[in-house]
C-alpha cells in the first residue's frame, strides 16, 4: 500500500468518524380527538441536533398550529418564551429523523408548553402543544414516535380527493360519494383540518346539512388520523357525526366490521346511506390535479359534445372535398 493510498484511507476514516450536523430537522404531530380537543396539526423545526447521534437542541421553532390555540403573549420561538424551563432536551436522530429521546419546554410567563415524545404522561410518549397553561385547548396525542412525523425536509400540506361507492348489501342508496380533504401532511400521519363533500346522490339530501363537514353544528369528531403516501390515503380513519342534523361521515373506520367502513348518511338513520365495508380497497383517493374528477353524468355530456363536434368537422371536410357544381 502506497503512502498516498494510506493518506486517502485515513482521510476517509476521519470523515466517517466526524459528527454530521443535521442542518434542520422538521417535525409534526396531529391531534388525537380522544386526547386533545383542537383539530389539526402542529409543525415545526429543530436546530442544532447531530445526525445519527443523541444530542440537545439549540433551537426549537413552531411553523404552524391551529389558530384556536393562539395566545397573544406567545412566541413561536420556544427558546424565547419568558422564564422558559427546559426539563427534557435529548433527541436521537437516524438519517435526519427522530428515533428516540424527548423534548419538553414550559414557560412560567405565558404558560406555553411543548412536549415531544415525553414519557411524562404516557408509556408510549406524549406529543403536546398548549399555549395558555391549561389543557382546555391543546393539540395532543399519546402515540409517541408513532404519532410524531420527523425528517430532514419540510412537511408538505396537500389536498386529497376521495370517493367511495355503495355496496347494495349494506347501503340503500345507489351511487358514489366524492369529496376532498384539506390540511393533511403528505408521506406522514396527520389530522384533517377540513373535509368537504363535492358530490353525493340527491336521495341523501337533508335540508339542514352543510357540505363542509367541519361546519356541522355541535360536530363530534371521533376519529381523525390519516396516513398519506404520495398523496394517497394508505392508513388511518376519519369519523364525524353531528348532534344537530345527525349527518355522519366515516372514512375507513374500524367501527363496524369488515376491513373498514366508508359511509355517508345525512338524516341520522341507516335508512338512507351510501355504505361499504371494503376499507381502503373500496376507497379511491389521490392528490389534486387540475381539479376534481368529473362525475359519470359529466363524462356522458363531454362524450356527447365530442361526438357532435367530430360530426361537424367530418361534414366540413366532406363538403370541402366535393367538386364545385357548374351551373
Amino acid at each position: 500500500m502506497t503512502r498516498f493510498t494510506r493518506v486517502i484511507l485515513a482521510a476517509a476514516a476521519m470523515g466517517l468518524a466526524a459528527p454530521a450536523y443535521a442542518a434542520t430537522v422538521y417535525f409534526s404531530f396531529p391531534n388525537d380527538p380522544g386526547t386533545g380537543n383542537v383539530t389539526g396539526n402542529v409543525t415545526g423545526h429543530i436546530d442544532g441536533l447531530v445526525d445519527n447521534a443523541t444530542s440537545a437542541a439549540t433551537g426549537v421553532f413552531l411553523d404552524s398550529y391551529p389558530a384556536e390555540l393562539m395566545n397573544a403573549g406567545f412566541s413561536d420561538d420556544v427558546f424565547n418564551w419568558t422564564n422558559v424551563v427546559i426539563s427534557e432536551n435529548s433527541l436521537t436522530l437516524l438519517n435526519g429523523a427522530i428515533v428516540g429521546g424527548s423534548f419538553v419546554a414550559q414557560s412560567g410567563g405565558d404558560q406555553a408548553q411543548l412536549f415531544i415524545n415525553s414519557l411524562c404522561c404516557s408509556a408510549a410518549g406524549t406529543n403536546y402543544l398548549n399555549v395558555d397553561g391549561t389543557n382546555a385547548l391543546a393539540v395532543w396525542n399519546d402515540d409517541g414516535l408513532n404519532g410524531l412525523n420527523s425528517g430532514p425536509t419540510m412537511p408538505e400540506i396537500v389536498t386529497v380527493y376521495f370517493s367511495f361507492s355503495n355496496d347494495p348489501a349494506l347501503g340503500s342508496v345507489a351511487g358514489t360519494v366524492t369529496g376532498h380533504i384539506d390540511g393533511l401532511i403528505d408521506n406522514a400521519t396527520s389530522a384533517a383540518t377540513g373535509i368537504f363533500l363535492d358530490y353525493y346522490p340527491a336521495e341523501l339530501m337533508n335540508a339542514g346539512f352543510s357540505d363542509n363537514v367541519f361546519d356541522w353544528t355541535n360536530l363530534l369528531i371521533a376519529e381523525n388520523s390519516l396516513t398519506l403516501l404520495n398523496g394517497v390515503i394508505v392508513g388511518g380513519s376519519f369519523v364525524a357525526q353531528s348532534n344537530v342534523d345527525q349527518a355522519q361521515l366515516f372514512i375507513n373506520s374500524p367501527c363496524c366490521g369488515g376491513t373498514g367502513t366508508n359511509y355517508l348518511n345525512l338524516d341520522g338513520t341507516n335508512l338512507l346511506a351510501v355504505w361499504n365495508s371494503g376499507g381502503l380497497s373500496a376507497l379511491n383517493s389521490g392528490p389534486a390535479t387540475d381539479g376534481a374528477v368529473p362525475e359519470p353524468s359529466t363524462w356522458a355530456m363531454m362524450l356527447l359534445g365530442f361526438m357532435v363536434v367530430g360530426f361537424a368537422i367530418r361534414r366540413q371536410k366532406k363538403a370541402a372535398l366535393e367538386p364545385a357544381r357548374v351551373g
